[in-house]
């Protein structure tokens, strides 16, 4: 496994203070020639989509998604280029950060196979000289679950084919069907057991099959079986 990284979109409302991000952006550069090309496609997305950009993400595959002096200072940058590109203050948006840790070992034995997710801004520090440092401060969030897949993220997922045969020929490619870090379940196991918690509503998996009507049962097992052959599964 190796970092990704990409950008969070959606919507800011000054009166209540609410920031809202539903989209997110992969950066899909094969090489850092490609970052400025990569950079305006997403910005022309987010104008046709009518959203505004809100803040970025990257992943810590292995390790606590806690962020680094890195992370740190690469945030204070976004949020100082977020405020210079308003020419009135009022107009200001916040930027935020998401660190994701998708195969850290979790110790936590209720929340274990699940994905740790950290989002931060960062406060600002003016000490002696000018010299400015800032201190991470964690955000409280909540997940609000769609009623369903919107077409939009249809259509990422169809994407996502390119960018996962990208990844799939890279030397730190996790194989899914090996065993996660010695646990007696699978990497696609774990995988599966940290998105049930994110499905959208439609595909939330029951306890009771005589609940789920048929045609979500359907819907769910074409899901995951979509996910098995994008993430180059056998059967």
């Amino acid at each position: 496994s190796t970092e990704v990284t990409g950008y969070l979109a959606g919507s800011w409302d000054p009166r209540s203070q609410h920031l809202t991000i539903t989209q997110a952006f992969p950066l899909r550069c094969k090489a850092s020639k490609d970052f400025d090309s990569c950079t305006l496609k997403i910005k022309q997305n987010l104008v046709q989509k009518g959203l505004i950009l809100v803040g970025w993400y990257h992943s810590h595959p292995h390790t606590a998604p806690h962020p680094s002096i890195a992370d740190i200072k690469r945030q204070l940058k976004y949020q100082k280029q977020m405020l210079m590109t308003k020419k009135d203050s009022r107009d200001y948006s916040p930027c935020v950060g998401l660190i994701c840790s998708p195969f850290y070992r979790n110790t936590d034995e209720t929340t274990r196979l699940n994905t740790l997710f950290q989002m931060f801004w960062v406060m600002p520090i003016f000490t002696m000289g000018n010299r400015n440092i800032g201190r991470p401060m964690q955000i409280s969030y909540q997940i609000a679950r769609d009623a369903f897949l919107t077409q939009d993220l249809l259509v990422e997922m169809v994407s996502y084919r390119v960018l996962a045969a990208h990844f799939a020929i890279h030397q730190k490619f996790i194989k899914f069907n090996d065993t996660f870090h010695g646990e007696s379940t699978s990497y696609w196991n774990k995988l599966q057991e940290s998105l049930k918690t994110k499905l959208p509503r439609d595909l939330v998996e029951t306890q009771s099959q005589a609940v789920q009507n048929d045609i979500q049962q359907q819907a769910l097992m074409h899901f995951w079986s979509f996910l098995k052959n994008l993430l180059l599964i056998s059967t």
